[in-house]
């Protein structure tokens, strides 16, 4: 995975991960500026969620087409609603994959700055 934080408008650090797992980066970087003029480059990745919703309404298409054309006669009552929920369940997980990553961009650093402000000033705890 691609990390780049500009820290000025003149220097960056890059930072690489490398694994097997790694997401596929769908287009360029997005932009955040912080409260403190810093900009933050983010990876937008390809959610296969958005893929299978998109899959499953054009097959949920395909079966409407096909009833209407009477080739599937009883069973194509059956196919429509299994598309139709099909593409809910995908949709709905696509949209709390997409949602989940811009918050845990977003508000994990700055949690991790809460912790490290506590611990900096909060007396040592002797147990």
């Amino acid at each position: 995975m691609l990390r780049m934080t500009v820290v000025t408008r003149a220097t960056a650090q890059v930072g690489f991960e490398t694994s097997v797992a790694d997401r596929i980066l769908l287009r360029a970087p997005a932009r955040r500026w912080d409260a403190d003029g810093a900009v933050t480059r983010t990876p937008r990745y390809w959610n296969m969620w958005w893929t299978l919703t998109m899959a499953a309404a054009g097959l949920t298409l395909l079966v409407v087409v096909l009833e209407a054309l009477g080739i599937l006669k009883d069973l194509g009552p059956a196919l429509g609603v299994v598309g139709v929920l099909l593409t809910i369940v995908f949709g709905l997980t696509a949209s709390t994959r997409s949602s989940l990553t811009g918050f845990r961009d977003d508000v994990v650093p700055r949690l991790y700055r809460i912790v490290a402000l506590l611990e900096e000033r909060l007396p040592p705890t002797t147990t």
